[in-house]
């Protein structure tokens, strides 16, 4: 609410220092301050006045940086359904001026590309950080996101902590050469799997008959693959399919050779902002911790290496890769 200013005015009378007392006799006082120590401000309408204008001014100043949404972002709940989402701002906003930021908690999840309109003022796509249409679930009911008007569209501010659009996972006991686990559907080009092994309790266990491999084949379908089926060393695989928003490239393949170093050429990535996901299995049909053990890295931003602790020669080794590459 705006400040109402005052106009003060002097009050004006023709005898201002006339009195009348009890006996209705008129007395005329005459000051007599003595000695002034201090002047002191005069109580004036024009000093008061003084005081309305600086009351009035500084009330016109917050009333505009309300108003202001690109030193401020505005806040509220969208309304519309999903991917056309409408919002009103109090105070409204006056023009899609580049700058505006606004924070929207989402009332409905998006199903595919999205607009915002503001006080509608019209319609505006709205955007990832690196300026993709949002894909369906990318906007999730109730959750808050930020955005900046760059002149064309509303960009999301920053993709960070909630970069992870999905987890699954679950425990399996491998009772075939391939397992297939049935997934809620998953973006094939943002997801990937991770495994942990518990192999069977005993001496005579094998990486043949222990190591599993993982690979999503389909979006709703991931594989574990085993060497070797025991009729009773069989291991237990703890399953996870993680899948991301934020991805600029995600690459994947498979190799199965007698090498103990593999060098795989990939398109080239950040190696500071990419991650490498890999799963094995063997051949090796003899108890080995050795062989069982393998390690991985970006030695530049094309090469993936894969080195095995058993040296090269007659044991196969099937690897499963996955390197990803975030915005």
């Amino acid at each position: 609410m705006s400040y109402s200013k005052t106009t003060w005015i002097d009050r004006a009378v023709e005898f201002a220092r006339r009195f009348t007392d009890q006996n209705s006799n008129v007395l005329t006082l005459t000051p007599s301050p003595g000695t002034v120590t201090e002047a002191g401000t005069d109580f004036s309408a024009t000093n008061m006045n003084n005081i309305e204008q600086g009351i009035f001014d500084v009330d016109a100043s917050l009333t505009a940086h309300e108003a202001d949404y690109v030193r401020q972002p505005g806040y509220g709940t969208t309304a519309g359904s999903a991917n056309t989402y409408t919002l009103d701002l109090t105070p409204n906003l006056a023009s899609y001026t580049a700058g505006v930021a606004v924070a929207i908690k989402i009332n409905v999840t998006n199903t595919g590309a999205s607009t915002l309109n503001i006080d509608g003022l019209g319609v505006v796509p709205l955007k990832k950080a690196n300026g993709d249409a949002f894909e369906a679930g990318d906007l999730v009911a109730d959750a808050i996101y930020p955005f900046r008007y760059d002149g064309t569209n509303f960009r999301l501010q920053f993709e960070g902590g909630g970069n992870v659009k999905s987890i699954q996972s679950g425990q399996v006991l491998i009772s075939a050469l391939t397992t297939s686990i049935a997934l809620s559907s998953v973006d094939l080009t943002k997801a990937i799997p991770i495994v942990s092994i518990i192999p069977y309790e005993n001496t005579g266990v094998t990486p043949s008959d222990q190591l599993v491999t993982a690979e999503i084949t389909t979006a709703t379908n991931l594989n574990l693959q085993l060497v070797t089926l025991h009729a009773t060393y069989r291991p237990t695989v703890n399953w996870s399919v993680i899948e991301f928003n934020n991805v600029k490239s995600l690459q994947s393949g498979t190799i199965s050779n007698t090498n103990k170093t593999n060098n795989i050429t990939i398109t080239s990535v950040d190696i500071g902002k990419s991650m490498i996901f890999v799963t094995k299995s063997s051949n090796f049909s003899s108890a080995s911790t050795q062989e069982a053990i393998f390690g991985h890295r970006l030695t530049s931003g094309t090469n993936l290496e894969l080195v095995r602790g058993y040296p090269s020669g007659a044991v196969t080794n099937t690897y499963k890769w996955y390197v990803v590459e975030f915005n």
